[in-house]
């Protein structure tokens, strides 16, 4: 993702420059002023900038950071199958804030590296204490592209693992966004396949809202792809919306990858998705995002819906009677 703030303090010293010129070779005074200003506010935003960054390295040393756990469902086999590992802040005076709310201003800032090592210690760390439990989730973290691109980092992920040796590392996913910016397609296949060598899947996240989707998805060797929450929220009215769900379904299919959706809001959305030919759902119609601690009571109460069963079991018959046939 882009931040605008740091965007404009690189422009800052072009902006000096552009003044040292003006004030040789111009007179309109109020120019200037107007000039004067606007380079004010670059650098109060700058301020601002480098602010957020000293209260997050704080964050981190004071364990203001949490990890919430959102479920992901199997309907074709009817269980839980892991969970998406997204992170909050609890900041002590504006209370739980979603990452929405802080990481796009700092999605470039070289902080990203040292919050996306603290992410997959803090995931590895609860699948342990969820395995002495007699628990075996496949747990999914988010990295950023700048992190997946920054030497050192699969040595990072073999480090961690080894860490937590009791972890299968299959158990263990990487989620891409697709819409933040891999610079060298070849070199991030080549770290994807690195990563995948130790045991780790790899998945490309928030599907079909990036201007690079077709590219990515035959030129990286991703496992899986989740179709984005905004596309299947909206797939019950909007046929376009629908549309676009089928297409990325069928793209799946075609390059035989795994499909996720995420957005599943309702029952109805898991029927008309299975329709479609996916099975695997993420979504608040399954369970808001929850802390560690909630977790396994939610998953000894969680039932599949009836219609999903039902659902389920008509596209398993209608498959059979098409090989069949």
């Amino acid at each position: 993702m882009e931040s605008p703030i740091l965007d404009k303090m690189l422009e800052l010293s072009e902006i000096e420059i552009l003044q040292q010129q003006l004030y040789r070779y111009a007179d309109d005074f109020h120019f200037l002023n107007q000039l004067h200003t606007e380079q004010q506010g670059i650098m109060e935003q700058a301020i601002v900038y480098r602010g957020l960054i000293q209260r997050l390295e704080l964050a981190i040393e004071n364990g203001e950071f949490c990890l919430f756990f959102q479920p992901k469902v199997d309907v074709q086999k009817g269980i839980v199958f892991g969970a998406e590992a997204l992170i909050r802040w609890k900041h002590p005076e504006l209370g739980l804030m979603a990452p929405d709310s802080f990481l796009p201003q700092i999605a470039q800032h070289e902080f990203m590296l040292k919050l996306d090592a603290w992410v997959i210690n803090e995931a590895l760390a609860h699948m342990t204490n969820w395995l002495k439990c007699g628990l075996q989730l496949k747990v999914s973290i988010n990295v950023t592209a700048l992190s997946l691109q920054t030497e050192g980092f699969v040595e990072q992920l073999s480090r961690a693992l080894q860490r937590y040796s009791k972890i299968n590392p299959e158990n263990f996913e990487l989620e891409i966004l697709e819409t933040e910016a891999l610079t060298d397609l070849t070199k991030a296949a080549c770290l994807i396949k690195a990563c995948q060598e130790l045991g780790v899947s790899v998945a490309l996240d928030d599907f079909g809202t990036g201007y690079c989707s077709l590219s990515y998805l035959r030129q990286l060797p991703v496992q899986a792809i989740k179709i984005d929450c905004s596309f299947v929220c909206d797939m019950l009215d909007n046929e376009e919306d629908r549309t676009l769900v089928q297409a990325v379904i069928g793209l799946a299919h075609s390059f035989r990858r795994l499909v996720i959706a995420e957005g599943v809001e309702s029952i109805e959305h898991g029927v008309a998705l299975m329709q479609l030919g996916c099975y695997q759902f993420q979504g608040y119609g399954i369970a808001k995002p929850m802390p560690a601690s909630e977790w396994l009571a939610w998953l000894n109460a969680w039932k599949m819906p009836k219609q999903w069963r039902s659902s389920a079991i008509s596209s398993d018959e209608k498959r059979a009677l098409s090989y069949n046939g």
